[in-house]
């Protein structure tokens, strides 16, 4: 398990600036604990479109990550998503990664 503290500050051209660029995270599972004031700041992309991810006061936003896809053989997608700014408000977040021991071996029995 890894934990993350994450700040963006605002932003006076959040158009040009994300706070974090498109990716998928490589973990199992990620769970995020996202910012109550600042809402629509995380995107997911899905049919080639982008969605706001909504912020409801207390929950935890969960992904599924690239570990978690490899191993179930595609049945689990990855989430493609990225973080925006805010040209109003900064933002924080707090983020855990729920990821294997790198040397540990993976695979059927």
């Amino acid at each position: 398990m890894e934990t993350r503290f994450g700040f963006y500050p605002s932003c006076s051209r959040p158009d040009k600036v994300y706070g974090v660029r498109l990716h998928s995270a490589r973990s199992s599972i990620t769970m995020l604990l996202p910012d109550k004031n600042v809402p629509e700041s995380m995107h997911i992309l899905k049919d080639d479109k982008w969605f706001n991810v909504p912020v409801i006061p207390g929950a935890l936003v969960v992904n599924v990550g690239d570990f978690a896809k490899v191993m179930s053989n595609g049945i689990f997608k990855s989430v493609l998503h990225r973080v925006v700014t805010n040209s109003e408000r900064e933002r924080y977040s707090v983020t855990a990664f729920c990821t294997p021991e790198p040397r540990k071996r993976r695979g059927a029995d």
